[in-house]
């Protein structure tokens, strides 16, 4: 017996894998995923170990078979290498792949081997598997073929059979089970060497240039997953054969991928590097034959399009050793696709180079492959460098047969290149107009080229050229002006920058137009003042054409004025202090901003103030913004929103900026929009406007005499007199004022305005009536029946002296007649009716009702609770005076001493009421003078404050 066969019949079972191994090679078996479905057949000779795993259920009909030879003495038939056969298949495909144009870079080949999350290399590869990539390694090894691994993760959505192991009475086999399968996607992992190495890859990996098989999923579909979820994807179904659940199955592989030459993993992986080859010949010198290279010069020209620019250089550094102008010359014309001037390595070596070159094979031979060069070089300046460099040397290394025609050549080549002059990127224009004014001069720039790009290249490129000549100081400066104006007055008579925007239609439901030219034309605007920039002349013209809006209609007008208004912080951003302080540029400055003024959008108010507070961040458009509001306050005085909002917004920037002249300049803006903001009728009547342009003047630290100007222009000293005012107004802004001094540690400097509130309503209150013990007759009043409630409600805030309760049944008016007469006192008189009773309020308790009312219609009872152990300091003065007046004279016994008045601390010696004839006298001198005025309030004390 030579062998053993193994023959596997269709039958159920689970597990019993079969093992086969012969010294340090093993290999496994599972035919539990085909048992039902196919046979399996399995051979193995002599001298191997097979073991088999016992089935766990079902059964399984297994055929063994031993194979004897019939003559012995003759020798055992062995299996011929199909290594060498398979190899020999395989090179003739990876041949025609690796000389086909227009072939994929790599191509993708599913194993069997399950992806772990151990490191991937050769060793996590199945046997099978790891012989197939060993195979593909040798075979496409001497064509420069890299072979790398790589782990994919398919993933399948479908409905798959739930009860297949009650119908069939056996668990299904790998795959048979999907019903339907309705979605299929595939990802890779890190792609490495079969060694382990990374493989860095440029551009994204299974997206262009590839070969992914369409049916990669397919291979898996009928394989074990490695896990499993609910799809998710709708409710599950029923069908003929049975009912079908939503699943997500997953599964995990590792793929072959096989890179073509000249890819880059090619060529930083390969055994069989053309760069090594490359190396070997820029190693040779004239001492060194020719032949014994010839191998190796044939081989990097047959694979030259592998890297041309390693196999270049080192083919002109044979040609220049051994004198070879055609090798030279073929090396040059070929590289095509390392592009121009890098065929010579860096660029500092590159004239170099080119001179060895034409010392070597004479200037006639050279110039027809430089010419080829210069045509592939893209960059216009390395073009320019190239060509000054040869003519340094031409003419320190004289050439008596050769000069002319050198010279000769690199003007016509300048010439050549300075004809897609036009076509240069922005960014390299200054070092281009640095190189062709070393190489050809001032002269040449003004004369020569400006004229001839003035009249071919477009108005974006003149805008950048201008911007570029104007930022070259190796140019005088009034040269380098003078060309700047020259090139930008041409570009402006080029373009259109502003036009009207267009209408919208009639059907449209809001006017707006389109948005997206506007922010185009603001953007080129913007593009067009930043090439300009320092040339204020052209910088003028470019801002007169944005508020040029002759013949626009109003919705136009509004619609530019909505883009163009962001152009108040770019000026402020993009122009210099000198530009700013220009007059042309003030003056467009200055009348953009009446533009945007007067005709912006309700709801651009926010964006309006913040670019209007933009100019206020710098010293010379601050000192613009502030001469436009002293020329025209009347205009901005109708903007209350906007100016609202401006002055919020520059306190934040006083308090932002830390520099003592500019917050001077800040804090005159604020006390200037404030002044226009408090002239409005509207914050006149309004407290919380009032009180908001006070909280402004405090943020800055505004002088007393500022605040003082302040307030009397709120009319907070000169509008008590008007009661409407007085409890519309002042009143409410008690609390608000204490608070505001308070928070920012200056009550000192409210306190007049805040004693003159008080004093105005202390003198509207008059004397408090003393004879109140009538009133405490409520508190013993217990019964709350709602006849009751009604005349209690009559009693304490009516100030009529005669007042009546209605709607009483009989019984009602006896009992409320009754309890009045009981717990009221005599100055309450009533007359019963059969369903009402008139009330009677007359003497001092008339006289308490009516100060009560007023005294609560202030709203300042609270305030004098909560605020009483400091109003000594902010009444000063004035202090026992008001609490005389709220209080009464018995209350006001009990007041402290004037030493306690912090601010004013004037000996106060009496200030109390003669309660029969209603006059008062007073000790303090100040306060006579103020009787003597009829009872004007008097003016505000002086302040001593610190701030500046």
């Amino acid at each position: 017996m030579f062998a053993s066969v193994l023959i596997t019949l269709p039958s159920g079972g689970t597990y019993g894998v079969s093992r086969i191994s012969d010294g340090s090679c093993r290999l496994e078996f599972d035919v539990e995923p085909v048992d039902t479905s196919r046979t399996s057949v399995m051979a193995w000779y002599i001298g191997t170990t097979h073991e088999m795993e016992k089935i766990k259920s079902g059964h399984r009909l297994a055929l063994l078979y031993s194979l004897i030879s019939a003559s012995p003495s003759s020798p055992l038939p062995t299996i011929p290498s199909q290594d060498s056969v398979y190899v020999g298949t395989l090179r003739p495909m990876l041949e025609f792949w690796r000389n086909a144009r227009s072939s994929p870079e790599h191509i993708v080949y599913l194993l069997n081997s399950k992806a772990t999350d151990q490191p991937l290399s050769m060793d996590s590869l199945d046997p099978a598997d790891a012989r197939l990539a060993t195979l593909f390694k040798i075979a496409g090894h001497d064509l420069g073929f890299v072979v790398s691994l790589v782990t994919v993760e398919c993933e399948l959505r479908g409905y798959v059979f739930s009860d297949w192991e009650s119908m069939y009475g056996m668990k299904p086999p790998h795959g048979a089970d999907w019903q339907k399968i309705t979605d299929r996607n595939s990802k890779y992992g890190t792609i490495v060497t079969l060694d382990g190495t990374g493989i860095s890859y440029g551009t994204k990996f299974g997206s262009v240039n590839e070969c992914i098989p369409w049916d990669l999923t397919e291979d898996v579909e009928r394989q074990e997953y490695d896990a499993s979820k609910h799809g998710g994807e709708g409710s599950d179904r029923l069908s003929d054969h049975g009912k079908a659940v939503s699943r997500i199955r997953q599964y995990r592989r590792v793929a072959l991928v096989v890179w073509r030459p000249r890819t880059e993993p090619a060529r930083a992986h390969g055994t069989c590097n053309i760069a090594l080859v490359c190396k070997d010949l820029m190693s040779v010198t004239a001492e060194i034959p020719r032949e014994r290279y010839e191998e190796q010069i044939k081989t990097i020209i047959a694979r030259f399009g592998e890297d041309s620019a390693v196999c270049s250089r080192s083919l002109c550094h044979a040609a220049l050793t051994w004198m070879d102008s055609s090798l030279w010359i073929f090396a040059i014309t070929h590289a095509s696709d390392i592009g121009g001037l890098r065929i010579f390595g860096h660029h500092d070596t590159g004239s170099k180079k080119a001179w060895n070159a034409i010392e070597k094979f004479g200037f006639t031979v050279v110039a027809p492959a430089l010419s080829i060069v210069l045509q592939k070089e893209p960059g216009v300046k390395s073009k320019l460098a190239f060509l000054r460099e040869l003519h340094q040397r031409a003419s320190l290394q004289h050439l008596s047969d050769s000069d002319s025609l050198v010279r000769s050549w690199i003007s016509e080549e300048t010439e050549r290149t300075l004809n897609n002059f036009h076509l240069s990127r922005a960014d390299a224009l200054p070092e281009i107009i640095r190189e062709l004014l070393k190489l050809n001069g001032v002269q040449y720039l003004e004369n020569t080229l400006v004229p001839q790009m003035n009249e071919m290249a477009p108005a974006n490129f003149l805008l950048e050229l201008a911007h570029a000549i104007h930022q070259e100081l190796s140019l005088d400066a009034a040269v380098r002006r003078r060309v700047a104006i020259e090139v930008g007055t041409t570009a402006l008579s080029q373009i259109q920058l502003v036009a009207p925007p267009q209408l919208p239609s009639k059907e449209a439901s809001r006017l707006r137009v389109h948005r997206d030219a506007g922010a185009e034309m603001l953007a080129n605007v913007q593009h067009t003042l930043r090439c300009l920039s320092g040339l204020d002349e052209l910088c003028s013209v470019v801002l007169k054409q944005v508020i040029d809006i002759q013949d626009w209609e109003d919705i136009q007008v509004q619609e530019h004025v909505h883009h163009v208004m962001l152009l108040l912080p770019f000026i402020t951003d993009a122009f210099a202090n000198s530009s700013l302080a220009n007059p042309p540029i003030r003056s467009v400055i200055t009348s953009l901003l009446d533009l945007v003024i007067q005709y912006h959008w309700t709801d651009d108010i926010a964006r309006l103030a913040e670019a209007v507070v933009a100019l206020a961040r710098k010293d010379a458009t601050r000192a613009i913004l502030s001469s436009w509001i002293a020329t025209d306050p009347e205009h901005l005085a109708g903007e209350g929103p906007l100016l609202q909002i401006l002055v919020e917004q520059l306190c934040c920037l006083y308090e932002s900026n830390k520099r003592r002249s500019s917050r001077a300049q800040i804090s005159h803006l604020v006390v200037s929009l404030t002044g226009i903001y408090v002239s409005r009728p509207d914050v006149q009547k309004d407290g919380t406007k009032i009180l908001r342009a006070i909280d402004a003047y405090l943020r800055i630290g505004s002088s007393d005499d500022m605040l003082d100007e302040l307030l009397k222009r709120c009319s907070v000293f000169e509008g008590q007199n008007d009661e409407g005012f007085l409890f519309g107004v002042l009143l409410p802004l008690l609390f608000p004022l204490i608070d505001l001094g308070h928070r920012h540690d200056d009550l000192e400097a409210l306190a007049p305005a805040i004693q003159s509130i008080f004093l105005a309503w202390a003198k509207l209150l008059g004397p408090r009536p003393e004879k109140i013990e009538g009133i405490l007759g409520l508190q013993r009043w217990h019964c709350r029946c709602s006849p009751c409630k009604t005349a209690i409600g009559l009693l304490k805030a009516t100030a009529c002296q005669t007042s009546m309760i209605r709607n009483l049944s009989s019984q009602e008016v006896q009992h409320v007649d009754e309890n009045i007469k009981t717990y009221f006192p005599e100055d309450v008189t009533t007359v019963a009716q059969d369903t009402s009773i008139n009330l009677q309020l007359k003497g001092a308790f008339a006289e308490y009702l009516n100060w009560n009312l007023t005294y609560r219609k202030g709203k300042c009872a609270k305030l004098v609770k909560d605020y009483e152990h400091i109003l000594p300091q902010v009444l000063g003065s004035h202090y026992m005076e008001i609490m005389v007046a709220l209080k009464g004279t018995s209350a006001a016994k009990s007041l402290p001493p004037a030493d306690v008045f912090l601010l004013n601390p004037v000996a106060v010696e009496a200030a109390v009421f003669d309660m029969d004839d209603g006059s008062r006298t007073m000790a303090n001198s100040r306060q006579d003078e103020h009787e003597r005025n009829d009872g004007d309030t008097p003016p505000p004390a002086k302040r001593r404050r610190t701030k500046a």
